[in-house]
């Protein structure tokens, strides 16, 4: 809600590389592309002493995690906080913040190649695909990692306005991978765009405002995808309220009781106006 006549085109793309680990033996996280990586788990070749330090770092940005040895391997694991691959930018890449936190402790290709492009970059500007369109700002999301014997899995979401193309990305990426053996496959959902001002947009905001008395509330544009990419003159009307955190693709993704009735009535609303004619 109010209504979305818009929705960026989403773009994921799953890159295997060969690339030497050195000092780091595994690094595993992420669990879907269009989530921000959560919780990830690194073993090292190094001593646990060498990351005294470990839990200073994580307190001061604001995450939580653990340290352990193993032998004389090292475990470290590092939970972030996850937010739709849409929006990463409300989340917290436990991926890169883990890389960015050993760039400066072991020796690691796979570490240096996450560091160096990915970390605290949620627009792709060290990729140099940034972009603005008439849908928003291009976004970019890291959703998976996965590496053991120089095998480096790589899972990312980008949502992007319509006029940026798959190649336009594709060129930024492989600029990075240059100095790898790799593979890149991609999935391509291409934007929609409704007219603002067609009659079933306009039906449906009045349907919404009609029984919320949010004169303010504007029709948007939505970085996520919704079913409506999949059917004519279509476009994603409800169930979420703004302001009302439903932990959206997270642990305890909840709506509200109170939501839900308010949302019925809007959707009766919207089927008497749709149903009049003008």
């Amino acid at each position: 809600f109010p209504v979305s006549f818009a929705e960026k085109q989403s773009a994921r793309y799953y890159i295997d590389m060969k690339i030497k680990g050195n000092d780091l033996l595994s690094l595993t996280g992420g669990s879907a592309v269009n989530i921000v990586c959560d919780k990830v788990e690194a073993v090292v070749s190094k001593p646990l002493s060498l990351f005294d330090d470990y839990d200073v770092y994580l307190k001061e940005n604001g995450l939580t995690g653990s340290i352990e040895a193993k032998g004389n391997q090292t475990v470290l694991k590092l939970r972030g906080i996850p937010a739709h691959g849409s929006t990463p930018e409300k989340g917290k890449n436990a991926a890169t913040y883990l890389c960015h936190y050993l760039v400066k402790k072991i020796n690691s290709e796979v570490v240096n190649y996450i560091d160096q492009y990915y970390h605290d970059d949620t627009y792709a500007t060290k990729l140099k695909v940034n972009h603005e369109g008439k849908l928003g700002k291009l976004s970019m999301n890291v959703g998976i990692v996965d590496y053991k014997d120089n095998n480096f899995k790589l899972g990312l979401d980008f949502r992007t306005s319509d006029e940026v193309t798959s190649d336009f990305i594709k060129t930024g990426l492989m600029h990075s991978l240059d100095e790898y053996d790799y593979t890149m496959d991609e999935d391509v959902s291409e934007a929609l765009y409704i007219d603002p001002k067609s009659a079933l947009v306009k039906k449906l905001h009045q349907a919404y405002v009609d029984i919320t008395k949010e004169e303010d509330a504007a029709p948007q544009i939505m970085s996520g995808a919704t079913y409506a990419k999949h059917m004519p003159n279509c476009v994603a009307f409800g169930n979420e309220f703004k302001g009302h955190d439903v932990h959206m693709h997270e642990d305890n993704e909840q709506t509200y009781v109170d939501d839900l009735v308010k949302g019925c009535a809007i959707y009766a609303k919207a089927i008497y106006l749709l149903l009049n004619e003008e």
